[in-house]
């Protein structure tokens, strides 16, 4: 019979009994029931006239766990190289009015990304990368060739400042 089925006005029958044999139900295992816990107080009883070792107190005690991770699951401490793109220069373009301004900015990034940019070689090739249309584009190529024969292949920074100046500042101030 369904719910909807039943007299709702009379009190609820009493539930069947199942088909199935008694040894099919388990009846839930019985909980053991432990000692208690002493639990470590600061505060004395004045009626105890017996003192309370520390062994009383933590009956249980062991020292901590050392956990540890398989070597596979250890993170690493290498630290990755970013950079930092605020304030990044814009391309320079020969300007030579501008290129005072456009060498001070370039230098600034590079302090930024102190990290990323920790060799000469890095800079300079970071540099000629900005340096796409124009006259600095074609001065941009001969140093790149001229770079190809060295044995210390870009030279420094310094080096290659100097080379800036007399191409692109110096002319504007005579």
């Amino acid at each position: 019979m369904f719910w909807w089925e039943r007299d709702h006005t009379q009190p609820d029958p009493e539930p069947e009994e199942p088909d199935t044999p008694e040894e099919e139900f388990h009846a839930a295992p019985e909980l053991a029931i432990t000692e208690p816990r002493l639990i470590p107080t600061d505060i004395e009883d004045s009626s105890s006239s017996t003192s309370t070792s520390s062994s009383d107190k933590f009956p249980e005690e062991r020292p901590p766990r050392q956990l540890s991770a398989h070597p596979s699951l250890r993170m690493s401490h290498t630290t990755k190289e970013v950079e930092l793109h605020a304030g990044a220069p814009i391309t320079f373009d020969s300007n030579i009015r501008k290129a005072s301004r456009w060498l001070h900015s370039i230098k600034a990034y590079f302090t930024i990304n102190a990290v990323v940019y920790s060799t000469d070689e890095k800079k300079v090739v970071t540099a000629l990368t900005y340096m796409t249309e124009g006259m600095a584009s074609s001065w941009s190529n001969t140093f790149y060739q001229v770079c190809e024969g060295r044995t210390a292949k870009y030279g420094t920074w310094a080096d290659f400042e100097k080379e800036f100046w007399e191409m692109f500042i110096l002319p504007m101030q005579a």
